[in-house]
Order: C-alpha cells, then structure tokens, then sequence
C-alpha cells in the first residue's frame, strides 16, 4: 500500500476506531494493521488522529546590548580569538592592556560589570564570528 492509501484508509477507520471501547480498538488494530503492515503504534497514531505539533521555542532574550557585543567583540579579537571559557577569566587582563594602550576608555565603559554576571556561554552567544 502506498502511504496515501493508508492515510485514506485510517481516515475511514478512525471516526469507527474512536468511538470504540478498548477490545473493539484492539481488533481494528489489528485489522489495520494486518492490511497495512505497519506496526501497532503507528497505526494508533494513524487512528487516534491527535497529530503533536512541534511548538516552536521562544527566541532567548539578549542580555547584552550592541554595544557590548562590539566590545566584547574587540576584546575577542584582542585575545586572539579564544573561546569563551578562556575569555571570561582574560577579560580583566584584556581591559587592562587595552586601557594601557588608551584605546579601551570606551570600550571599559560599556563592558563595565558584566564581566561579573556574564557565563562563558554568554560570551559565545553575544556572537563574534
């Protein structure tokens, strides 16, 4: 049987296999699935017709603005492009060269504190390349 032929047919058997009580239901299982050769919990699916819907996730909510994400993205570059774990505990040191270099005054204000609360996974998120 093709599948578009098992979908006609389950659509015929489901309002009867519904409204069956359970030894009923085992029988037009069995009836289906003898006919069709599909499993038995296929076909219940088939026949139940209660269809899951993947539901889509809500997007994460940015913890950090754009221009943290250009400082950090700065500081990145500056460390050699390492990855995030490394990163977080090399962001003070980084500011620190880069304030020697005068080049971080804004970039220090912008990153000010977040060095704190921010995760290693936040870090990678906030997206660099």
């Amino acid at each position: 049987m093709t599948r578009v032929t098992v979908h006609e047919y389950a659509a015929s058997l489901a309002p009867r296999y519904r409204a069956a009580r359970r030894r009923e239901k085992g029988r037009i299982l069995d009836e289906f699935c003898k006919t069709t050769g599909q499993h038995r919990k296929a076909a219940i699916r088939l026949l139940g017709g209660v269809r899951r819907l993947k539901t889509r996730r809500k997007p994460r909510e940015r913890r950090y603005g754009r221009e943290v994400a250009e400082a950090l993205k700065r500081l990145w570059e500056v460390g050699d492009q390492m990855c995030g774990k490394l990163l977080k505990g090399a962001i003070p040191e980084l500011l620190e060269a880069l304030e020697r270099r005068a080049s971080a005054a804004a970039c220090e204000r912008r990153f000010a504190g977040t060095e704190e609360r921010g995760s290693c996974a936040d870090l990678e998120r906030v997206g660099w390349g």
